[in-house]
């Protein structure tokens, strides 16, 4: 069974904490979040939170409250 850590749980946390958590569980994925307080998106540059899950072997399987995506 696969389980992923959703931002969410440690939204003041840094996105190499949150991944180094993931990975202590021995978790395969994670979810990032647009609209919380820390946002990673934001705060780090995209090919860097790729390739930090890459190093994981953590796949982002989605950014969560991506909003008027449609406008």
């Amino acid at each position: 069974m696969k389980f992923s850590l959703n931002q969410i749980l440690f939204p003041n946390i840094s996105f190499n904490n949150f991944v180094n958590f993931a990975t202590d569980l021995n978790l395969s994925a994670v979810e990032i979040r647009n609209d919380i307080e820390t946002n990673l998106i934001k705060e780090n540059d995209p090919s860097k939170l790729k390739n930090l899950c890459g190093e994981k072997s953590l796949k982002i399987l989605t950014i969560n409250a991506l909003q008027k995506f449609n406008i």
